[in-house]
Order: C-alpha cells, then sequence, then structure tokens
C-alpha cells in the first residue's frame, strides 16, 4: 500500500466526507479542538508545574486527580484533529510543520506513558512540600516543552507547507 493510497483512504473515509460536505462541521471541529486544547494545557500546566517543584502547598496526589481531564481533552482533540486531517489530507501530508507535529505528539505520548508508569505511583505517597525526582521533573518539562511547539505548529500550518 502506498503512500498516496493510504492519503486517499483518509480522504475518502465516511468522515473526511462528512467534514467536506457539512459546511458547518469543520469550523465546530475548530472551537472544540481549541476548548479541547485548553482543557488539555491546562491540565498539564497544572500537574507539570507542580511536579517541576512549584506551588509546594497543593500535594502532589491532589494533581493526579487532572489525569483524567487531561486524558479526555487530549481524546477530543485528537479526534477533532483527525476530522481536519481526513478533509483534506493531501494538503496536510506534506506540510513539514504537520508532520513534525505529529511527531512531537506521539513523542510526547511516550513521555506521558513513561510517566505514567514510573513517577505517578510515587506521586500517591510524598508528603505535600516534597520534590518528585529529577527524571519526573526533567519529564514534566519536557511535557510542557513539547505540548507548546505542537500547538504552535498547529498554529503555523496554514502559513507553511510545500507550496509556501
Amino acid at each position: 500500500m502506498s503512500e498516496a493510497s493510504i492519503l486517499r483512504w483518509f480522504r475518502d473515509s465516511a468522515y473526511g466526507e462528512l467534514v467536506r460536505d457539512v459546511y458547518w462541521l469543520f469550523p465546530t471541529l475548530e472551537i472544540l479542538h481549541f476548548l479541547a486544547l485548553c482543557a488539555l494545557f491546562g491540565a498539564l500546566l497544572f500537574m507539570d508545574l507542580r511536579v517541576l517543584g512549584f506551588n509546594k502547598a497543593v500535594p502532589l496526589s491532589l494533581t493526579i486527580r487532572f489525569v483524567p481531564v487531561a486524558l479526555t481533552a487530549f481524546a477530543l482533540a485528537l479526534v477533532t484533529g483527525l476530522g481536519f486531517f481526513c478533509s483534506a489530507p493531501l494538503d496536510y501530508w506534506p506540510n513539514p510543520s504537520f508532520r513534525l507535529k505529529v511527531l512531537l505528539i506521539l513523542v510526547a505520548g511516550a513521555n506521558a506513558l513513561w510517566f505514567e508508569l514510573s513517577a505517578r505511583r510515587t506521586m500517591r505517597t510524598l508528603p505535600p512540600g516534597a520534590e518528585m525526582s529529577h527524571a519526573a521533573r526533567w519529564s514534566a518539562g519536557l511535557s510542557l516543552t513539547l505540548w507548546t511547539t505542537i500547538i504552535v505548529l498547529g498554529r503555523v500550518l496554514p502559513y507553511t507547507g510545500p507550496s509556501q
């Protein structure tokens, strides 16, 4: 299966046709995508800044409560973003900003998985004011850097690409 045939499969999918054919759907997806990214980044900001050592009065165990918010927001951002892609995959895929954004989302996912499997258990047991390990703090800083970059790349997509 070639790259072009995979891109055409996305374009010809029911989701791609729906987003192209229903005139109000693309702007609705944009609104939902923006709200999802706000919720995702807000939850990550709260959690990651605390892991980095800011606002030590907040117990680390409290920040764990924002994980479902972040996961739900990410799922919504993924579904809405997939709608954009399916509407015009032949325009998105050649764009280097889009490809970098996809790569960084995968790296952010791997970082989140590492944090979940290694550092989150520790968060439940640490007392208020405690600090996380250097590795956990590095992961939190990486998370904020990755998601800031991902959001910026999404914003510059219309202004970059092979034809620009």
